[in-house]
């Protein structure tokens, strides 16, 4: 598929998915654009954060299109986490580098 999506919590702990509110502050943001993502046949991919937004439970970004089986890795990797918004979740888009 083009598109994945990784759900996880925000835990008040700081575990979890709960670092993705930093990206919020643009500083945080600009001071780590890349991710890693780690398969279990040892290849590593890496992704550049291309956006952080707060988008509604219900938002039109969590559609996949289905159908599109040729592509074995996701060009495009959302974290997706909630709020402290009731039905507002924070988003992480990453493209798969070159």
């Amino acid at each position: 598929d083009r598109k994945n999506i990784i759900y996880g919590h925000n835990m008040k702990d700081g575990s979890m998915f709960h670092v993705l509110r930093n990206y919020q502050d643009i500083d945080f943001f600009q001071e780590n654009t890349g991710m890693e993502v780690y398969l279990p046949d040892k290849r590593i991919l890496k992704y550049q954060i291309t956006a952080c937004e707060q988008v509604p439970a219900d938002s039109e970004i969590y559609q996949v299109e289905k159908g599109n089986t040729e592509e074995k890795e996701g060009n495009e990797i959302i974290l997706s986490t909630c709020s402290a918004k009731a039905n507002i979740r924070i988003v992480i888009k990453a493209e798969l580098e070159a």
